[in-house]
């Protein structure tokens, strides 16, 4: 009913005549009062201006407690809002605009502020055209403003993580090949947010030639059986730089079924890629130096002391195999047994962190006697604690060593 008599209303009131004055006077009397929005009526020479119970209840007044005057509204007009409203209102009074409409924050009883919607139109004018009279709507949208900006301040923190992230999102059509592409998608391949030089083509230009017809044929893929694709390639940056992109891919159909544009999203993974590289290209290196060194190396769980790799040196020296070995825990291996005893001996080389032994007899496991210098150390091995133990054959060297000193003892017994 509310609806049906403003509507009424401006229909009835932007072109009164003679006739039709008196009945319009009434109608708005009528509409004013059972209105549950908020309608106001300003009268421009005396500047009275009178607001609806539905108007002050929006703001959380009373009839008695706000005056009916135009600069009672100004001055509850939010201070950064209020250069605009009056420009738009005296733009419209002086025939520039066709019609009144602005949003704008109006301060309540509480000293909260409210978002509104405001409406309005001339019903009286005098005969020269000059505007007399403006009757208008106010409408209270401030859950609508508050969840724009919800949705606002979500997108901004999207975009901000993505940018963080380097993440962008991208769209294609398929009947056109369009692209559409977020700022940080531009920025990925290296195109200017906007470029209009950005097409489908040239973004496959920029694809490495190594990964483009992998591209490609994970994209017909996809829009022919409508599975999404996750895809690593490269991009080579206008700057020339080569970037590991990341990328995942979903079809979207219309009403028949039918693939018409691909949706995606992508990431720049370069960092993580060279990181990924370093690491095998350090592993590599270990792994060689590991299987050729001309000392046994073993490598411990740093908190079960479990042998968990033996190098071909050690089970060379020592005589066992690697079923012997691995797995197994150090003081379980007969060998050496001098070196770590028992478990306490391995908690006291866990919290040092580092143990050394320059001369330490040994026993293979064909009974053998060997000299060794063994040095143990904590470290991180593919970003995990462990011991590695290193174990040099200096029986040869202490076999000299003696005969050195025998013969020494000889010479001095000569003389």
């Amino acid at each position: 009913m509310t609806l049906n008599l403003k509507n009424v209303l401006f229909h009835k009131l932007m072109a009164p005549t003679e006739n039709n004055l008196e009945n319009n006077e009434e109608l708005w009397k009528l509409a004013f009062e059972a209105s549950g929005d908020g309608v106001w009526d300003w009268n421009i020479q005396t500047g009275q201006c009178l607001f609806s119970k539905g108007l002050l209840n929006i703001l959380g007044f009373s009839e008695e407690e706000i005056p009916s005057r135009i600069e009672e509204w100004e001055t509850r007009v939010h201070p950064e809002d209020l250069t605009q409203v009056m420009a738009d209102m005296q733009a419209y009074l002086d025939g520039k605009k066709v019609s009144y409409s602005n949003e704008h924050r109006l301060k309540s009883k509480d000293g909260s502020w409210r978002w509104i919607l405001d409406r309005g139109a001339v019903v009286e004018r005098d005969r020269d055209g000059k505007p007399l009279r403006l009757v208008g709507t106010t409408v209270d949208i401030t859950e609508k403003k508050q969840f724009e900006a919800k949705i606002k301040n979500s997108e901004e923190r999207m975009k901000r993580a993505q940018s963080l992230a380097h993440v962008g999102d991208w769209e294609r059509d398929l009947i056109t090949n369009q692209l559409t592409w977020s700022d940080e998608m531009y920025k990925l391949i290296g195109f200017a947010p906007g470029d209009a030089q950005c097409t489908y083509q040239s973004f496959l230009a920029h694809v490495h030639s190594d990964d483009r017809q992998t591209l490609l044929d994970l994209t017909a893929k996809t829009a022919q059986e409508g599975t999404p694709y996750k895809a690593e390639y490269r991009v080579i940056h206008d700057d020339g730089e080569i970037l590991y992109i990341e990328a995942t891919a979903q079809i979207s159909r219309d009403e028949d079924g039918q693939p018409i544009r691909l949706i995606g999203s992508a990431q720049d993974i370069t960092e993580r890629k060279l990181a990924e590289q370093a690491l095998i290209t350090s592993e590599n290196k270990y792994r060689r130096l590991f299987e050729a060194a001309q000392d046994g190396i073993l490598i411990l769980n740093v908190e079960t002391g479990i042998i968990e790799n033996a190098n071909p040196f050690l089970k060379k020296l020592l005589g066992y195999s690697e079923e012997q070995l691995l797995n197994k825990k150090i003081w379980e291996i007969g060998a050496l047994k001098d070196l770590v005893a028992n478990k306490e001996k391995f908690l006291e080389l866990q919290q040092k962190g580092f143990v050394r032994y320059l001369d330490l007899p040994l026993e293979t496991a064909s009974g053998k006697k060997i000299d060794v210098e063994f040095v143990s150390n904590v470290y991180l091995l593919n970003s995990q604690r462990v011991v590695q133990c290193n174990i040099r054959d200096i029986t040869e060297r202490k076999k000299l060593e003696r005969e050195r000193a025998a013969l020494l003892i000889r010479e001095k017994e000569a003389r």
